[in-house]
């Protein structure tokens, strides 16, 4: 995985995020959970920022929407990994 990851355990795998985007969008850009040995990106966009909560249940992230060569204004994020299937 290129693109300056960032990876944090939680208590359904590792969390790793990628700024690996585009010229066009978000390329491979996002936060991607581990599964059975791969990585499963389940949030698409270009990260800025990212935590998980002490539990390890839940991921709360700053991230850009990047289409057509244009950035928008970050959005937060919640995930609760331990929810998904």
């Amino acid at each position: 995985m290129r693109g300056s990851t960032r990876v944090m355990p939680t208590k359904q795998g590792l969390f790793l995020t990628s700024h690996a985007v585009d010229v066009r969008g978000n390329g491979a850009a996002g936060g991607y959970l581990q599964q059975e040995n791969q990585f499963l990106r389940i949030i698409p966009g270009l990260p800025v920022s990212f935590d998980v909560t002490p539990d390890g249940c839940n991921i709360a992230l700053s991230i850009y929407d990047r289409t057509e060569s244009e950035i928008s204004i970050p959005r937060l994020k919640a995930v609760n990994v331990c929810e998904r299937r």
